[in-house]
């Protein structure tokens, strides 16, 4: 049966419609577009199956499909059926808040009739209008895709549920989730318990594919994604969907596509970006964070941009960190990309079974960006003075550039904003090094020659991780390869005694907080030693690379020469930067005197790596 609305499509059209009628016309293979459909089923009966779930569709129901979602559809023999197609470009829904909405995941609605009839009606409008085709049809058209986009948001909420899985749905559930992985039909027999014959024919009955069929599509699907959204080679993204020859990577996709990965790429990029991620360009200095947070490509992330908001830092506006010196909005763009390109992704660090138990624990993510096949990763720890993380300053920006440079980047957002905090976040190192070393063959990094990147209060909490007393042997963990440490808060005493001179009341309460943020209210001098790493440090302490600028107004500078002079004593490598000019809370510094030294201290990292990794 020919599809003349896809054909359409293929042709630059933003919409196409159709009405479909047939009998025994199951779909060869699942498939997946790159652009919305709307399925409305008017007569007859359809089994789809929406990438690991199982709905029957009858008469008056319908599915809204986004981009790039693994679909099929059948039905026994000789069961007539008619449905009403409509595809249409992301581009074509003007508002972000409603694209936002239905790109998030398929919906199956099954509503009354009452609710279903202006959606089905306003599909009939949109069929009567191509078909008129006059001067004013494709501005009509685009005002009831779009009134008809609406109708679906409103009704999101009672979209309905999967049919009972079955053994064939956890199949391909398996598969979406070990697609990279070498899987042979063995293997996947075994795991399931039945034969390899019966587990083919099983499968084949139900998706109308052959099981290394779907996992090429699988992979086909996420290269085509990885193509338009990332900046990785074509051998780059063969590797990461799962190929190990690139030859076979080609041939595959070609075969699925009709095109070539490379002439794909082209095209994308003829294409221009996502039409909401253009709003992320207008992000202007007099913006506050509130403003950023509720921006829509920003729905995933916002919440993490700082973490325990207060009132006073949602009305903060943006000039006060610094668009430009921490690359703020190209940062932002980059991960919703790779949000989109399935390459970043949000973890829980600790288990739900441990954090019903200690409900702080929940708190606790990893925010990963991912770099190129086989390299190390970093452990991002933003400051914050204990009391929050500043991610937008000093992880997004240090994370997307890390993963420019091929490695992979975790943020870490450990436990903070309470008194008598530590050693609270070490443990929340600890178990992040095991959820990342849980990832490392499905994501393909290796956890050798680690680094930890901290900055402030990150910088103290990154620097301790290195101590044996406090940091990674008491934890056994691996000794970090390098520490990359930004203005970090590493002389405790000093702080103390600062405190104790200084009659600033705005100095007193700001280090007062920092430091029973340390060790409780009660701190003493002896008492906060514990967590200062010029006193904590030993010979076995990792490599160091520091920049902490001389006019820092926050963290005194002289906290970091009293670092350098430990290391020395204790005959540590490392390499210290102190620039004229720079303040507190940097981030990557452009335009600061401290720019580039993101750069020099992942020069500093591949040399404690030695000449062969990192490279």
């Amino acid at each position: 049966m020919v599809d003349k609305a896809a054909f359409f499509m293929a042709e630059g059209r933003p919409f196409a419609s159709e009405r479909i009628a047939g009998v025994n016309d199951n779909m060869v293979r699942s498939h997946y577009h790159e652009f919305f459909e709307i399925y409305y089923l008017e007569q007859g009966r359809r089994q789809h199956i929406i990438e690991d779930s199982q709905y029957i569709l009858q008469p008056d129901e319908f599915i809204i499909f986004p981009p790039f979602v693994m679909h099929h559809s059948f039905e026994e023999n000789d069961v007539p059926f008619r449905r009403l197609l409509l595809y249409f470009n992301p581009e074509v829904i003007r508002s972000p808040q409603i694209l936002r909405t239905l790109s998030e995941r398929a919906r199956v609605y099954k509503l009354p009739r009452a609710q279903s009839a202006p959606i089905y009606n306003l599909m009939k409008d949109i069929l009567q209008e191509q078909e008129r085709d006059d001067l004013y049809s494709r501005e009509l058209i685009t005002l009831m895709v779009n009134a008809l986009a609406l109708q679906l948001v409103r009704n999101s909420d009672e979209a309905a549920r999967p049919e009972q899985r079955n053994r064939v749905t956890d199949i391909i559930n398996y598969l979406h989730e070990h697609f990279t992985e070498d899987i042979t039909l063995e293997q996947l027999a075994n795991h399931f318990y039945v034969s390899q014959y019966h587990l083919c024919r099983e499968f084949k009955r139900y998706t109308s594919s052959t099981i290394v069929q779907y996992i090429h599509n699988l992979r086909v699907l996420h290269a085509q994604r990885l193509l338009q959204e990332s900046d990785y080679s074509i051998t780059e993204i063969s590797k990461r969907v799962g190929f190990s020859n690139v030859t076979h990577f080609n041939r595959v996709y070609k075969s699925v596509t009709g095109m070539s990965p490379s002439q794909n790429k082209q095209a994308y990029l003829k294409r221009g970006k996502p039409a909401d991620l253009g709003m992320l360009e207008s992000i202007r200095d007099d913006m506050t964070v509130g403003d950023l947070c509720q921006l829509a490509p920003l729905k995933t992330l916002s919440p993490y941009l700082f973490t325990h908001m207060s009132e006073d830092m949602w009305s903060r506006q943006l000039s006060a960190f610094g668009l430009e010196k921490c690359a703020i909005p190209q940062a932002l763009g980059a991960f919703c990309q790779a949000e989109r390109a399935g390459t970043f992704r949000i973890l829980d660090v600790y288990s739900r079974e441990v954090t019903d138990r200690d409900p702080e624990k929940a708190q606790v993510k990893l925010l990963y960006l991912a770099g190129k096949a086989d390299m190390p990763f970093a452990l991002v720890c933003p400051g914050g003075g204990y009391n929050r993380q500043w991610t937008l300053v000093e992880g997004l920006p240090i994370a997307w550039q890390l993963s420019q440079m091929g490695y992979h980047a975790f943020i870490l957002l450990y436990r903070a904003g309470k008194t008598g905090l530590l050693p609270d976040p070490l443990e929340d190192i600890a178990q992040s090094l095991q959820v990342i070393g849980s990832l490392a063959e499905s994501c393909h990094f290796t956890t050798q020659h680690y680094a930890v990147c901290g900055f402030s209060a990150g910088g103290n909490l990154a620097a301790l991780w290195g101590t044996r007393a406090e940091g990674y042997a008491r934890y056994g963990a691996p000794r970090p390869a390098a520490l990359l440490l930004g203005y970090p808060s590493t002389a405790h005493g000093l702080m103390y005694d600062l405190l104790e001179a200084s009659r600033d009341p705005a100095f007193r309460t700001g280090t007062g907080q920092y430091l029973a943020r340390v060790a409780g209210s009660n701190f003493t001098r002896e008492s906060l030693g514990r967590f200062s790493p010029v006193t904590q440090m030993d010979a076995d302490f990792p490599p160091v690379y520091l920049v902490h600028c001389q006019d820092d107004p926050t963290v005194p500078v002289q906290s970091s020469h009293l670092f350098e002079e430990a290391l020395n004593q204790a005959g540590i490598v490392h390499r210290c930067r102190f620039p004229a000019h720079g303040g507190h809370g940097f981030g990557l510094g452009i335009g600061t005197d401290a720019e580039g030294w993101l750069d020099q201290a992942v020069r500093f990292w591949q040399e404690a790596m030695g000449p062969t990794d990192g490279k």
